[in-house]
This record gives structure tokens, sequence and C-alpha cells, in this order.
């Protein structure tokens, strides 16, 4: 929907906006059978491409991989980085020619931003033997939904199991990747098996069944699949303790790269109200000098309602 407007710049902004948004779509609709192909080129080749990983590591990567292209992600950009050494630290440059879809664009023209120096958090993640890096992007995806994008990263490494570099691919989860048990999701099970595990409860006690249905239900999905499995752990363990008590609970999440923060916040029912919300979001914001960047709310037949705050920092 477009006011009338008369002001030259600001309909040349509109339709610089438009063409860039279009330019995006038609780049990521050409483009999608060729990220697809990738990701079965990288999935298939895992095995020979990285040595000194433990073989379970591996097939639940591929595992994961295939289960993206079942419908489970919508694939928006594709591009390969190479991790570099230099005298500033490690950097992540952009390979030329091998971005896909919203990425396509020549890496020489990002080149000063895919290739500036690595944080030290930055820097032990991107030389950690995991195999894969799953988080959010920095920006919304401009088409389809105006969501963060979704990130998944798949290192790629030498002779000597040494990180060389990382496969990257852009989208967004789909509809039928929420409502997946997360089970029966690769990745997210080996999660749900270790928390059940180390909460040690009897197989068909209510306390396991009840932990079974915090970690179903766990709001949004998308943070199961950033979430490591110790911090799972605490935070259900958390939420189990609390069941269905009349009190104010936080829990918090620090993403690895240290961008934003995650926060899950339980408030009663009866004191839910637009007011309340907001005051929480200040609180939460002056306490991490952030600023809200998303925030969803879960309602069910519980005595509590969910707020998920999702905070920028510096």
């Amino acid at each position: 929907e477009v006011n009338r407007e008369t002001g030259t710049d600001r309909l040349g902004a509109l339709q610089a906006s438009l063409t860039h948004v279009l330019d995006q779509i038609r780049a990521a609709v050409e483009d999608w059978p060729a990220m697809r192909r990738r990701l079965h080129e990288i999935a298939g080749s895992l095995a020979e491409a990285a040595p000194g990983l433990e073989s379970a590591e591996l097939e639940e990567g591929r595992a994961f991989l295939e289960w993206l292209d079942e419908r489970h992600f919508t694939f928006l950009g594709y591009r390969d980085y190479e991790l570099m050494r230099g005298d500033s630290g490690d950097a992540l440059r952009a390979v030329e020619g091998s971005g896909l879809g919203i990425l396509r664009a020549s890496a020489s023209s990002a080149s000063s931003a895919q290739s500036s120096t690595l944080s030290a958090k930055a820097r032990a993640i991107a030389r950690s033997p995991r195999l894969l890096v799953l988080t959010k992007a920095n920006s919304r995806a401009t088409i389809h939904r105006p969501s963060y994008l979704d990130y998944v990263g798949v290192k790629s490494f030498d002779a000597d199991g040494q990180v060389v570099g990382e496969r990257r691919f852009l989208g967004l989860y789909t509809t039928l990747a929420f409502k997946a048990p997360a089970q029966q999701v690769p990745v997210l099970r080996g999660k749900v098996e270790y928390v059940l595990d180390r909460a040690g409860f009897a197989p068909d006690s209510h306390d396991r069944k009840a932990l079974l249905k915090i970690l179903e239900t766990y709001h949004p999905r998308d943070e199961l699949l950033q979430i490591d499995e110790e911090e799972l752990f605490e935070i259900a363990m958390g939420i189990l303790a609390l069941g269905e008590r009349q009190r104010v609970r936080l829990f918090v999440r620090r993403d690895a790269f240290e961008r934003f923060v995650s926060c899950l916040v339980f408030v009663p029912r009866d004191r839910f109200n637009t007011e309340n919300r907001e005051r929480i979001a200040a609180v939460l914001c002056e306490a991490f000098a952030a600023t809200v960047r998303d925030w969803t709310v879960q309602l069910s037949e519980s005595a509590l309602v969910r707020i998920h705050y999702v905070l920028g920092t510096e």
C-alpha cells in the first residue's frame, strides 16, 4: 500500500527498494536448484572431507542436511568461505563466484565485510572441529517472510583435520520444520536424548513425560537448533522445576557470537498484559544494554504465559 507521494527522492528510494527485492526474488528462484544440488554434494562428501570427526557426528550432519531439503528449509542464498590466517588474526574470506541466490552478487563487492578479522569468540567457533554452525544471520529476509535469516554453516577441513573454510546456506526454516517432533529431527534428537538421559528419570515416570513435553514444545523451535545441550539441560530442568507455580522466571541464552541475547520469560497468566510485557522488555534492555530485535508470546492451557525476547547487543 503506497500513499500519494510526489517527492523525487522518496520515489527514487521506493523504486530502488522494490527493484532490489525483485532482484533477490529472481536470484533465489533461479538458483534454488543449484543450492539444492550444492547441499547434496556437500552431504555426500562429508565422510571424505571431514577427517578426524566422529562418524556419529558426520552421519547426523549428513542426515540434517538431507532433512533440510525435505521441505524443511527455504533456500535463499549460498556462498563458500575460506578461513584465512593473517597478521591481525583469523578472517573468513568469501570465495569469488561461489555465491548463489541472494548471495549471488560478486564476493569482491562485499570483500571488506566478508574478510573482516574475527572476534575472539567467532575465531574460537570458526576453528572448533564441530561440523555444523546453526545460528541466525544479522539481517532480516527481504522476501518470503520478514524474519531474521537462518544460517546453516558446514565447515570444510584439510587433510590434517584442520578447519579451512565454511559452506554457508541462508534461508528460513519452514512451517513443517517447526511442527516436526524434536525426537525425529537430526541434531535435535541427539540434544533431546542427552537431556533425558542426564535427567535420569524413570522411563514411565511423570517427570520424564513432563520433561519430554517441555522439550517438544520448546518455543521458538529454531532456539532448539541453536542452543547447546548443556544450556538446554539447565533451562529445561528449570522450567520443569517451575511447573505451574504462579511465579515470574527468566532463562537467558547468549548467542555464541555475542550478537544477541535470547530471553525466555514466564509470567502468571493473570499478570500478563501489554504494559507488563513492555516493562519486562525495558528491564531486560537496560540490564543487557540492548534493544528488542523481536518478541513472541506463547499462550496455552498453562497457568503461565511464555514471552520470548531476542535482544540485539553490541
